[in-house]
């Protein structure tokens, strides 16, 4: 940290956001030609400039500083500040930071130095990362350096970025020093700071030998500099010919390179090229000190006197404790001669670490188990870049499972034309994991993972089908259209589902329109292809009219096999809409289709039930049982009131127990009818409880209270099936039916014994949920019982809640009458 002394400081003190901060002012004396200088909050909390023979100044008259409302708010952290920048010369500082906003207001203030009488303003506004995007933010940077030997201090003006830091250190970016006549000069800034200059290792770097081994792996990129003369990336290109040089001139102190580095891969030590192969930079010298820093680290390096003289001498710098992080710096200090034109200049810098002298081979090898030195060597190879895919593609599959997840880390760096190939290959692989690595990638790569997508496709063999498919379908819909299609026909059954599911989605997206019309038109397609394309459209075959219609015509026509009408239902559903050759199709398989099995299934495709009235009056009265149950199912719809006549004859006299009940069901929702109501009334008599069970719930559906008293019947005859009088409750309570309050009262005080019978438990629940909708006046009085304390705690928590329900049977009695 770099301490913070001035000549002298002063703090508005923190209060509490309810309580006026004190009116602080500083004061600068005068000296050296300038006037006297106060910098403060006057009375009206204004933040004011003054200038003045001698201190203090009066505010309420000076410069009116402007100080933002947000501000304004923030007073309470507000530090100002008599800095001495020259041997009499002083100025004021004015910090408030804003911590939950990383910024600070900053005012720089001095006293002229000519007759003016007015406070020169040198820099003023919020400083941060105050615009732009996240991660790529910028804003002014305000800095005060070290103390300078002569006890004055530097202050820096300039700007900083959120890209550009110094491995994590915000550093100010084309710095100008406030000099001494008040002036912003361009300066050299050291932007390490003196705390870790101090603390840092210390390391002498050694020429190396001509024939001595090289650092073998490009490991380090360079992405940004300070100031350059030449691309920043010509330190770190591997071309010992080209060169960056720092463009301060003289020692070039404190300009930095960053540089991205491997962060699992430590880094033992360093070669460094100064002077470039070939004619040697115009004004090029070597550093005679430099810095190298990482996020948490900082190495003091000098260099050998002569390390100009030989172009291309490499020299070592070696490590102790070896450096991992994903940030690396190389920061000037001070250069070897030369004047104050002097350009300070690095040819190439890399890394040196265990894999040095491994072969490409090696490092793949070595990504087997995916430990740490797994990881190690990804960052060599991520090194590499595209050197390093043909490698890992050859080794993958005899790599394990954590060897083949360390590859696919590796290869997620390249572009998508080399990392689909293994994409594709981990998708189709043993481990889930890397399967959905692969998937994921997949589709992330799109357009360009098509190709290689239909290439596997046409080369999988059956059981990879589906699942290539799939991505096909997402990636490119199109190509899956075209090639899914005639491979339908040969699939199993699951496969073809599957086939089926990824044709679907594929189906939906608009790219996909042409190649389905196109294969909706084909005539040498096979018909069960045909039919799977029609299914898979599903509802949205009705949006290809008419090269849908033509194609169902096409694969239903006379004679088609049972398995085909069968198949072809739902096509002639979704089009019978717009279709009347399909409507006349569907129609036919509900009243005249030999198999039955193919009649009622066009039963329950019936997408409107008021469209298909003949017909379904017709299956109400089919001679098989099944055809007769999926009528009574689907003219339960709102406009099936044309089906009350048929399912009251099916409920009074078909012979089947399951038709009655069916019929029942579907009399509860068909409208109010005496005649339905008495027919309902007379299956309570039924010779089985799974008709009379529906009929008394249908009665309660149907508010018919004039059947109450027989529901009732139903509900006390002790040797009733457990299953009717249960019903019987419910549909009572439906009903509103006052006259059985005391039988439901009766039955659900039965809860409260812990020990009562199993029809008891069954029927109390309901009894309780009849009471809460009749909600009699004394129903707290008749439910007391179950709310004491006696009372079992789930009991007691059900009586409550009915209690606490709104009354229901008020306003569906009002609604019925």
């Amino acid at each position: 940290m770099r301490r913070r002394i001035f000549a002298a400081v002063v703090c508005v003190a923190a209060h509490a956001s309810a309580q006026k901060p004190k009116l602080v002012v500083a004061h600068a004396p005068a000296g050296d030609r300038q006037p006297a200088l106060s910098v403060g909050f006057a009375p009206d909390e204004t933040l004011r400039a003054a200038v003045c023979p001698t201190s203090p100044c009066a505010l309420e008259a000076g410069l009116d500083l402007a100080l933002p409302a947000e501000a304004k708010a923030l007073v309470g952290r507000a530090k100002l500040a008599v800095v001495r920048i020259a041997k009499a010369r002083r100025l004021v500082t004015v910090e408030i930071p804003d911590p939950a906003r990383s910024r600070t207001w900053h005012a720089v203030v001095a006293a002229p130095l000519d007759a003016s009488g007015t406070p020169k303003v040198l820099f003023k506004g919020w400083a941060g990362l105050i615009e732009g995007e996240p991660g790529l933010r910028r804003g002014p940077m305000v800095e005060r350096g070290d103390p300078n030997a002569d006890g004055t201090w530097s202050i820096v003006i300039g700007e900083q970025r959120e890209d550009l830091s110094l491995c994590g250190r915000p550093a100010i970016l084309s710095p100008k020093l406030i000099a001494p006549d008040l002036s912003l000069r361009p300066a050299k800034v050291q932007r390490l700071g003196s705390a870790e200059r101090e603390s840092a290792a210390r390391v002498t770097a050694r020429a190396l030998a001509e024939d001595a081994p090289r650092a073998r792996y490009r490991l380090l990129r360079a992405t940004a500099a300070t100031s350059a003369i030449g691309d920043p990336a010509a330190l770190t290109d591997g071309k010992p010919e080209t060169t960056w040089a720092e463009n301060r001139g003289g020692d070039g102190r404190g300009e930095f390179v960053r540089m991205d580095a491997p962060s699992q891969l430590p880094i033992h030590g360093f070669e460094l090229t100064l002077r470039p192969l070939g004619a040697a930079p115009d004004k090029g010298v070597a550093p005679a000190e430099l810095w190298l820093a990482t996020h948490d680290r900082v190495i003091h390096v000098t260099l050998p006197d002569d390390a100009w003289k030989v172009p291309g001498a490499r020299f070592e710098i070696a490590l102790g404790t070896p450096i991992r992080d994903d940030c690396l710096a190389l920061v000037t200090e001070r250069a070897q001669g030369g004047g104050t034109d002097a350009r300070v200049t690095f040819a190439e810098l890399t890394a040196k670490t265990e894999f040095d002298q491994n072969t490409v081979d090696s490092l793949v090898g070595a990504l087997a188990g995916g430990g740490p030195r797994a990881e190690a060597a990804a960052d060599a190879l991520r090194a590499l870049g595209a050197a390093a895919v043909e490698p890992i593609q050859q080794a993958f599959d005899t790599l394990d499972e954590g060897g083949r997840r360390v590859a696919l880390a590796v290869i997620d760096q390249s572009p998508c034309a080399a990392g689909v190939p293994l994409y594709l290959r981990a998708l189709t692989g043993p481990f889930p994991a890397q399967r959905r690595h692969g998937r994921d990638r997949l589709r992330r790569c799109g357009d360009a993972a098509a190709d290689a997508l239909e290439h596997a496709l046409v080369k999988a063999p059956r059981r990879l089908r589906p699942l290539l498919a799939s991505e096909l379908s997402l990636v490119a819909p199109e190509r899956a259209v075209r090639l899914v299609v005639p491979m339908l026909p040969s699939a199993d059954p699951p496969g073809r589902r599957l086939l089926r599911k990824a044709l679907g989605w594929a189906t939906r997206d608009p790219k996909a329109v042409k190649e389905v019309k196109r294969l909706l038109t084909d005539p040498s397609l096979p018909e069960l292809a045909t039919l799977d394309l029609l299914r898979a459209l599903g509802d949205r075959a009705s949006a290809y009219v008419p090269e849908s219609s033509a194609a169902l015509l096409r694969v239903a026509k006379p004679g088609a096999d049972l398995r085909t009408r069968y198949l072809a239902l739902g096509p002639a559903a979704a089009l019978s809409e717009r279709d009347p050759g399909a409507r006349a199709l569907l129609a036919r398989a509900i009243v005249s289709d030999p198999s039955h099995h193919v009649r009622a299934e066009a039963v329950r495709r019936v997408p409107r039930v008021d469209k298909f009235q003949p017909e379904l009056v017709k299956a109400l009265a089919d001679p098989e049982v099944r055809v007769r149950e999926a009528a009574l199912e689907i003219v339960t719809k709102p406009s099936g009131a044309f089906a009350a006549d048929p399912a009251t004859r099916l409920l009074r006299s078909d012979r089947w127990p399951m038709i009655r009940a069916a019929a029942a069901v579907a009399l509860a929702k068909l409208g109010t009818s005496p005649v339905v109501d008495a027919a309902l009334a007379q299956a309570l008599d039924d010779e089985s409880a799974k008709v009379r069970a529906p009929a008394a719930i249908a009665l309660g559906e149907r508010r018919a209270t004039e059947h109450a008293e027989a529901v009732r019947a139903r509900l006390e005859d002790r040797d009733e099936a457990i299953d009717v009088r249960v019903s019987a409750a419910l549909a009572l309570g439906l009903m509103c039916d006052g006259g059985s309050v005391d039988a439901l009262t009766e039955l659900a005080l039965t809860l409260r014994d812990p020990g009562a019978s199993p029809e008891a438990r069954a029927l109390g629940p309901v009894a309780l949920g009849a009471l809460s909708r009749l909600r009699p006046a004394d129903l707290q009085k008749r439910l007391r019982p179950l709310t004491q304390s006696g009372a079992p705690p789930a009991v007691r928590r059900a009586a409550e809640a009915a209690l606490a329900s709104p009354p229901t049977c008020g306003a569906r009695t009002r609604g019925r009458n």
